[in-house]
Parts: structure tokens; C-alpha cells; sequence
């Protein structure tokens, strides 16, 4: 059993320079697992977790100092799962059933202050969601078998069947060859289907004006995967090609009064080729490098705008243990530059780096840090999909410093 507290204030940057915004957190989080059994008599998992999640968006105007703007995001979640395995010859069974529940809490919202207004009288007043008490419990089943038919090839066939309350059933399916010719060489070849069901904001967005916008269909994906793994003694190789189909793609559109974005499913199909490369290294046992890099093609069937993602993505790693339970190191990455499709003119989608510096260690026993310097050459990553000409994506802030202090009594 865990009991797991956060508690987070940050800066929201993705937001107009007419005012300052602040994202505060709080969830607490209760989850139990339990084990019984074995493979070859049957064996059974059970989860389950409880999920108290408070959320708040604040935003003051800078000149006055009052507020502009504040909104509430307060949810719970829960779930339980069972899970049965037994291992018959060759075979490895296993029978999955689940249960997932979210309810929105508070949603609510009021409205001071909007950049290209100013300030409001009487503000405005409101939920974020059409449904704000939005109440949805979602069940699966699944079904998977693991066939070793040699010591040197498994194969693996999966089912699965969701119902979903506001989305109804879907069933997907899984199969994957797993090809290990010797210790050091693995092969796996994979297809899949999968399905992604619209989130809140996706189809319960409350909307500026007058259009009501229809509800998305959930997304369908089929994916390939081949995957090619070599481990020599103090290295490894991974490569992975994957082709993905991608139907109903959800994507952001303007109303048709041009007062707001509603979600929406494209009549065309996104197809997503890539590849990716992993080299990981042991220098000694004191020093660890890790190369990735990444390659994505996207190709819109009918011509709708291509998703805002770079071409190629590489990263390197560091890591240096300088002395016992003590290590720091430094991580690069790089993204080519992306589309600009939004007609802000000021948007600047270009390449980046990043660099982060970062440690960790144990103090005693019960007590660890970690400590870190994020985008420290303070680079300003533009996101091109921004509604504001000079908004930078949230996912690359300027730079930042952070310390984490962890302590684990043992009760």
C-alpha cells in the first residue's frame, strides 16, 4: 500500500504579457497492490487507487496587481483492476478485467480582466465544462497468451474490449513475434491497434459565442513496430522502425463565427513513419553515456495541417559518478525546426537546444536529493500553434533551478 502527497506552484507561461499566471496543484493519491498465487498453479493481481486531485489556475494584471482571472480544476479518479495468470506447457495465459471512474469536482471559473479588453465589469462567470459535474465509469476486459514455440521465438497474441460510457465498445487487438537468435541479439516485430477516447477539454470545452460543436469520435491507430536490440557487455544498440495509421484524428479548429477553437475529427488520415536509435555505453562504472536520435515523417491523405512535430530529435546524456551514492551529469537535446501554420507571423518555430545540468545522491539511509539546472543557456522555444504572437510552448520554460529533498522512513 502507498499514500503519496504533491503539492506544486509554477508559472503558467503560455498566457499574454498583460498579466502574470500561476498553476497551484494538490492531489493525493492511495493505492494498494496484492499478489497471490503462481504461474504454474494461477496467479492473481489486484490494483486499485483512489485519486483526490485540486487544481487552480490564477492570473493577476500586471500593472494593477488585481486579479484577472481565476479557474478551478478539481477532479477524482479511481480504479481497480484483476488480473489472473497460469502458465499451461508453453503457454503463459493471462485474463484481465478493470474498472476506472473520474468525476469532475469543480470547474468553475471568473473572469476580471482579458488582454484585449481590459478589465470587466461585471466579470464573467462560468464552468469549463458543458457537463461541469461530469460523472463517467469505463470497464475493460482483456485476453493474452505468451506461446514460447522455441527457446529462441515467443509469440504473443492480446484482445482487448472497452466500454466506455460516453464513447461505447471498441475492441482492439495485439500480436508480436519476439526473435532472440543468441544472448546478445533480440528481434521483435509487432502490430497493434489502439484507440484514444477524447479528454474533457476535447468535447465538453464551453465554448465563446454561439456555435455548439459536435463530439469527436474516438481516434483509431494501427500501429507496425520493428525492433532490433544488440548487448555487447557494457553497451547496447536499439533500433526501431514504426509506421502509424492514424483515423479521426482530433485536431484544434476555429468555430465558424471565429470567437473560439473547438476540437473536432479530421476527415483525413494522418500516417506517422519514424525511426529511432539508442546507443547506451558504460565507460567504467563510474560513467554512463546515452545517444538517442529520431527521426518522424508525417503525411496528411487530403491535405490537412501536419501536427506541430520536429523532423529529427537527438539527445545526450552524462552521467558521472563522482563518488559513492553521489553522481551529477548534463543532458543536450535538439529538435529541427517545426511548421508554422498559424499565420502569427511573429512565431519563430525554428531549431533549439536545450542543455540541463542535473545530480542526485543519498545522504543517509532515509534521506536523498536531487538537484538540477534546467535550459541553462535560457533558450525561448516558440510554439507555432500559439494564439499569442510572442508565446512560447510550456513544455520549455526559461531557465530554471530545482532541488528535491526525499525522505523514506522506515515505519
Amino acid at each position: 500500500m502507498s499514500l503519496d502527497y504533491y503539492e506544486n506552484n509554477s508559472p503558467f507561461v503560455f498566457i499574454p504579457d498583460t498579466q502574470d499566471a500561476f498553476i497551484e496543484e494538490q492531489y493525493v493519491t492511495i493505492s494498494a497492490r496484492h499478489e497471490i498465487g503462481d504461474l504454474e498453479d494461477g496467479k492473481l493481481e489486484t490494483t486499485m487507487y483512489y485519486t483526490d486531485d485540486r487544481a487552480t489556475e490564477r492570473e493577476t494584471e500586471q500593472v494593477t496587481g488585481q486579479q484577472a482571472y481565476n479557474e478551478n480544476q478539481d477532479a477524482t479518479m479511481a480504479g481497480v483492476s484483476l488480473t489472473g495468470f497460469r502458465q499451461i506447457g508453453s503457454h503463459v495465459l493471462a485474463l484481465g478485467v478493470s474498472w476506472s471512474h473520474e468525476q469532475a469536482e469543480d470547474m468553475s471559473y471568473i473572469r476580471h480582466f482579458r488582454y484585449d479588453t481590459g478589465f470587466i465589469d461585471p466579470p464573467w462567470t462560468g464552468n469549463l465544462l458543458s457537463e461541469p459535474d461530469i460523472s463517467t465509469d469505463d470497464y475493460a476486459v482483456f485476453v493474452q497468451d505468451i506461446w514460447s514455440i522455441t527457446n529462441k521465438l515467443d509469440l504473443t497474441l492480446g484482445a482487448r474490449y472497452d466500454k466506455f460510457d460516453k464513447f461505447g465498445g471498441h475492441s482492439n487487438y495485439r500480436a508480436a513475434l519476439v526473435y532472440t537468435p543468441e544472448v546478445q541479439q533480440t528481434w521483435k516485430l509487432l502490430y497493434g491497434t489502439a484507440i484514444r477516447t477524447p479528454t474533457y477539454r476535447e468535447y465538453l470545452k464551453v465554448l465563446e459565442g454561439s456555435f455548439v460543436a459536435p463530439i469527436p469520435e474516438p481516434e483509431r491507430i494501427e500501429s507496425f513496430e520493428l525492433v532490433y536490440l544488440y548487448q555487447w557487455q557494457t553497451a547496447s544498440i536499439s533500433i526501431a522502425g514504426y509506421h502509424n495509421n492514424v483515423k479521426d484524428f482530433i485536431r484544434e479548429v476555429r468555430t465558424p463565427d471565429g470567437e473560439d477553437e473547438y476540437f473536432a475529427n479530421s476527415q483525413n488520415e494522418l500516417e506517422i513513419n519514424g525511426i529511432d536509435a539508442l546507443y547506451e555505453y558504460s565507460v567504467h562504472d563510474d560513467l554512463h553515456l546515452r545517444l538517442n536520435v529520431s527521426y518522424i515523417d508525417t503525411d496528411v491523405i487530403g491535405g490537412m495541417n501536419e501536427p506541430y512535430l520536429a523532423e529529427w530529435m537527438a539527445g545526450f546524456n552524462l552521467n558521472y559518478a563522482y563518488y559513492d551514492d553521489h553522481s551529477a551529469g548534463f543532458s543536450v537535446v535538439y529538435n529541427s525546426e517545426r511548421k508554422d501554420t498559424n499565420d502569427v507571423a511573429e512565431d519563430d518555430p525554428d531549431a533549439f537546444v536545450i542543455l540541463n545540468l542535473f545530480g542526485s545522491g543519498v545522504i543517509t539511509s532515509e534521506l536523498s536529493y536531487r538537484f538540477g539546472i534546467d535550459n541553462v543557456l535560457d533558450e525561448l522555444v516558440y510554439d507555432p500553434a500559439a494564439d499569442f504572437s510572442d508565446g512560447y510552448n510550456t513544455e520549455r520554460t526559461v531557465r530554471e533551478f530545482w532541488l528535491q529533498l526525499q525522505w523514506s522512513p522506515v515505519l
